[in-house]
């Protein structure tokens, strides 16, 4: 394990206030008590990502009120950590990353995970030569040595996996650069423009890239094409004071976002699931069936964060320096009842 420099600590604190996944946005809603209401007040990504499927689809299907919860939904801050704490939301959407609050030693629990792949793609110009290194791992990311890797923001989930892509390739930043764009937009302008040998890009913004030939999909993370990196894309959190109180409305959550993970693994919905997706986004359906397929191909056979996925997140973070010490799985991760 190397040891901690003051880059490590400054990606600590970027990554606590990138929390919110990949991009943020800004509103709070009221706190709620399981005795007083059963509404449940949930931390909505802005723009709405692939990471908020599920939550939505529960509430368009009527899952959440089969549990007798009321879904009140408001876009999340980049940090959603700190209305969390205040109360003002019940359920916040974060990645992995989530876990640099536990590192600042706050109080907050995961209680799911989904979808169960990342929704991501290694991504290298049309005219690359690695283009003809498709689907091979690690001989793809080996053959970007002495070349780039743009990624979105400095500690945003983006970039902690691409760091640890390089180390369970053998590799490091010295091999290859991982270069911060700034944030999704400027990722995909970069890679259009030619500023990044390669992008490791989120859905839904590689898919036109690729439509329109401008990149090619090398490494896909979603189809679990890097051994050993098998992580949820989205980690929901509350906080353990508000999960100590509202055991019920906790499993009910869970047990709602189950039944969406279900319904979205039929394929018989998929026509209705592009609907509902494309509604939120106020787009055309035809528009976003790219992002819908590699949504599904994200998904698992369950939404519960498991022993083995945080360890695994716990092991990328340790390495990449934010975190300093060991979690236990026990300490973080409630009970999963769906």
């Amino acid at each position: 394990m190397r040891s901690h420099t003051r880059r490590d600590a400054l990606r600590i604190g970027a990554l606590a206030a990138s929390s919110g996944l990949l991009l943020g946005g800004c509103a709070s809603g009221p706190a709620t008590s399981e005795s007083a209401s059963k509404t449940v007040t949930i931390a909505q990504l802005n723009p709405f990502q692939a990471a908020d499927y599920l939550p939505q689809i529960a509430q368009e299907k009527g899952f959440f009120q089969e549990e007798g919860i009321t879904a009140k939904f408001v876009a999340s801050p980049q940090n959603p950590i700190t209305p969390l704490l205040a109360g003002d939301v019940d359920v916040a959407i974060t990645g992995v990353n989530g876990m640099a609050a536990i590192e600042q030693n706050q109080e907050v629990r995961f209680i799911a995970g989904f979808p169960q792949r990342m929704a991501m793609s290694l991504v290298v110009p049309a005219s690359s030569p690695v283009a003809d290194l498709a689907g091979k791992w690690p001989q793809a990311l080996e053959a970007l040595k002495g070349k780039n890797i743009g990624v979105t923001v400095p500690g945003a989930l983006v970039d902690n996996l691409a760091h640890a892509m390089l180390i369970n390739a053998g590799l490091s930043d010295k091999d290859i650069k991982v270069t911060p764009a700034g944030d999704g937009s400027s990722l995909v302008a970069g890679l259009s423009q030619g500023t990044f040998d390669s992008g490791l890009v989120p859905s839904p913004l590689f898919e036109p890239l690729v439509d329109k030939g401008i990149v090619v999909q090398v490494i896909n993370l979603y189809d679990g094409q890097v051994p050993g990196l098998n992580l949820p894309i989205a980690t929901p959190i509350v906080s353990a004071k508000w999960a100590e109180k509202n055991p019920i409305l906790v499993a009910g959550y869970q047990r709602a976002v189950a039944k969406a993970n279900q319904w979205a693994l039929d394929p018989a919905h998929n026509d209705e699931l592009t609907q509902i997706v494309a509604k939120k986004l106020g787009v055309a359906p035809d528009t976003i069936t790219g992002p819908i397929k590699t949504f599904r191909a994200a998904l698992g056979n369950s939404v519960e964060f498991t022993q083995q996925q945080f360890e695994t997140a716990v092991k990328m973070l340790r390495d990449n320096g934010v975190l300093t010490r060991d979690l236990a799985y026990v300490d973080y991760v409630l009970p999963f009842k769906g």
